[in-house]
């Protein structure tokens, strides 16, 4: 479904090809869609499962092209089973000459900071792990942005199990991403 700034529907003249269901584009022009300043939302539909596997794995929702020398700010409400054994682990893939950077969600996986201080940027193309002591349903924000460099390629956000265990970790149905173009 294409969604334009004025409310009614079209397909857009550029911003990375047809969506899939649950995929919004809108612009900030209230007019007919650009490949400026373009809006995508990505709504999972339905869980993700991964079982008893630690490759990485591309999200089947969350990714979107870029085009030479875009920036983009991507932000991400996922909602995820995990456990105590398997825990999660997660990076994006980039283009070549592409980076993207990123504040952590909370401090206890990331680090530990003071209220109000200032947090350093990490790298979001490195993996990086959410842990559990116990099988909860949580909820993180991942936050970051993209810098193109001559390359068009695809963002693509990938996930799987930190350990091995023979249980289904779960992106769950109503994670949202929503990326931004900036430039």
């Amino acid at each position: 479904t294409f969604l334009r700034g004025d409310q009614t529907y079209a397909v857009p003249s550029g911003g990375g090809g047809a969506p899939t269901d649950a995929t919004y584009w809108v612009n900030d022009a209230h007019a007919s869609l650009s490949a400026e300043k373009i809006m995508l939302v990505k709504t999972k539909s339905v869980d993700e499962l991964v079982n008893n596997s630690t490759t990485f794995q591309n999200d089947d929702d969350f990714f979107f092209s870029i085009a030479a020398n875009e920036v983009w700010l991507v932000e991400c409400f996922i909602r995820l089973d995990i456990f105590a054994v398997s825990d999660f682990k997660q990076w994006w893939t980039l283009p070549a000459g592409c980076i993207m950077r990123g504040i952590p969600d909370d401090v206890n996986n990331f680090g530990s900071s003071t209220a109000g201080a200032i947090v350093v940027e990490i790298d979001l193309t490195t993996s990086r792990t959410k842990t559990s002591a116990s099988n909860v349903t949580t909820v993180f924000l991942e936050r970051g942005i993209v810098i193109n460099a001559g390359t068009a390629g695809t963002v693509q956000y990938q996930w799987a199990q930190a350990a091995l265990e023979a249980v289904n970790t779960a992106v769950k149905k109503g994670s949202v991403m929503r990326a931004t173009k900036l430039i």
